[in-house]
């Protein structure tokens, strides 16, 4: 009797959940890595055409490191300092189910630590988000996202099935992608390179080369898998390697093909939604020219006003192009704004993009090659500095 009561219990709770109103919430962040600047990480919800604020959920003193949004996982992930040399991290998690509520974390990393990557993954049937950070040596912390638990036996390894959506936008590259050595199908792994058989087949054709080749995991989700590659290549005028870039090559999980993209800027500048892969055209102009400018025209707590960074961004970044591509079909998209500081934030179910232009966001349906009629979803000065959007519940 009491266990058939819980289910019952357990069942209203979920259709309360699940008969909550669905809202767009936006983040704004600028996370640049580890600087002698700190910038928080706002987190808003659209009503009625206006950014309402929900929450500050981390302060300019603790340093954004990351941002990392999993919508359908349900969980926005942010990464920050705690103090300076402390080694360790603090992880904010935002339920999608429960966006009024914020877990956060403490992870002990490693003092002075020189990088730190992140990805999701599933362990002993719990979702967990495993963070590595390196400075002469590799060290992982997993964490269970609905308990905190710390895990902190993680070894280096293929990691090349682990969950990833991308590593950013143009504006937000946090340089966050998987490297590995492959070659013949096997992973060279650790100091000693050895050797460990992939999880996944590499491409066939393609100007694959079958001898040692650097690759790096961009994508990875339920319908697709990113990867860029070059090959290492002997300079007879030098003592040591050069390479050669091979390119960026799609999986699709449906078909089970690869395919090699054509898609112009750096390998860093991608996003995944679902099939959708998409890129906006302001890394074509000069990577990392936006970070540069900015640190040299100084920061003032919270972010510089909207009108001076539209500006910034006209100055260094070219047409305001977006492109995506549609990883089943093969087809490529391309949009231009008119305006340089655009970016593609969401692609629903429903192929309909959420996008933003300076400070206006917009959505509008991706039909017959092309981008539909644009439909004005809210304009605000805070929207300059909003690189993420996600569908969730209070």
């Amino acid at each position: 009797m009491r266990a058939a009561l819980l289910t019952v219990l357990a069942c209203l709770s979920f259709a309360a959940v699940e008969g909550k109103e669905r809202n767009a919430y936006l983040i704004a962040s600028e996370p640049y890595g580890v600087s002698s600047y700190g910038f928080p990480t706002l987190l808003y919800r659209v009503d009625g055409g206006r950014l309402v604020k929900v929450r500050t959920v981390t302060t300019q003193q603790q340093n954004t490191r990351f941002v990392d949004v999993y919508p359908d996982k349900g969980y926005a992930l942010v990464g920050s300092d705690i103090g300076k040399g402390r080694g360790s991290l603090l992880l904010d998690v935002i339920d999608m189910n429960s966006v009024s509520t914020q877990k956060s974390y403490e992870i002990d990393t490693c003092e002075g630590c020189g990088a730190l990557r992140a990805y999701l993954r599933s362990r002993d049937s719990v979702l967990v988000y495993v963070l590595r950070t390196f400075d002469e040596t590799f060290i992982y912390r997993g964490v269970d996202l609905k308990t905190g638990r710390i895990f902190a036996d993680f070894i280096y390894g293929d990691e090349a099935w682990a969950y990833r959506t991308g590593t950013g936008s143009g504006f937000v590259d946090r340089f966050h992608w998987h490297g590995m050595q492959i070659e013949e199908g096997h992973m060279l792994a650790g100091i000693g390179l050895e050797k460990r058989r992939l999880s996944w087949v590499t491409p066939t054709g393609l100007e694959w080369d079958l001898g040692p080749t650097d690759v790096y995991l961009l994508v990875n989700n339920n319908d697709v898998r990113v990867i860029s590659a070059r090959r290492f290549i002997a300079d007879r005028n030098r003592a040591d390697w050069d390479f050669q870039d091979l390119g960026k090559f799609a999986f699709d999980k449906t078909s089970g093909a690869w395919s090699k993209l054509d898609l112009p800027g750096k390998k860093t500048s991608l996003r995944a939604f679902d099939h959708w892969l998409v890129s906006e055209e302001i890394h074509d102009y000069e990577p990392g020219a936006l970070d540069l400018a900015r640190l040299d025209r100084q920061w003032f707590p919270p972010f510089l006003s909207a009108a001076v960074n539209l500006s910034l961004v006209r100055e260094i970044a070219p047409a305001g192009r977006l492109r995506f591509y549609n990883v089943r079909n093969k087809a490529l998209v391309v949009h231009d704004t008119g305006e340089p500081n655009s970016e593609v934030l969401y692609v629903d179910e429903d192929d309909v993009a959420w996008y933003r232009v300076s400070d206006e966001l917009r959505r509008a349906p991706i039909e017959d090659g092309e981008l539909g009629k644009a439909e004005l979803v809210a304009k605000a000065p805070e929207l300059w500095a909003v690189h993420w959007l996600f569908f969730g519940r209070e």
